[in-house]
C-alpha cells in the first residue's frame, strides 16, 4: 500500500486537529505504531494521551473536497487500538 494520511487526536488534553495537522505514514500498520508510541510518550512530546483516535485517509484529502475518512482508529475496550472501515 502506498502512503496514507491521518489526523490524530490525543484526547481531551489536546486540541481537535485541523487540515494543517494532516500527517503521513507509510502504511496502516505504521499509523497504529505511531499512535502506540504517542500513547506511551516515547518521543517525550505527547504526555497525557487518553482516548486517542485518528481519521485515516488512503489518498490525500487536500486534493479534493472529500474529508470523509477511509478508516477510523479508536481506543479499544481493553486498552488496545481498533481500526474500523468507514
Amino acid at each position: 500500500m502506498s502512503k496514507v494520511y491521518f489526523l490524530w487526536f490525543g484526547g481531551p488534553s489536546y486540541a481537535v486537529p485541523s487540515a494543517d495537522d494532516l500527517e503521513t505514514a507509510d502504511s496502516l500498520a505504521d499509523v497504529l505504531s505511531i499512535m502506540r508510541a504517542r500513547e506511551r510518550n516515547w518521543d517525550g512530546r505527547t504526555p497525557c494521551v487518553e482516548d486517542q483516535g485518528a481519521h485515516v485517509f488512503l489518498s490525500d484529502p487536500r486534493n479534493g473536497s472529500d474529508w470523509y475518512p477511509d478508516r477510523v482508529v479508536s481506543a479499544g475496550p481493553r486498552g488496545g487500538l481498533r481500526m474500523e472501515r468507514c
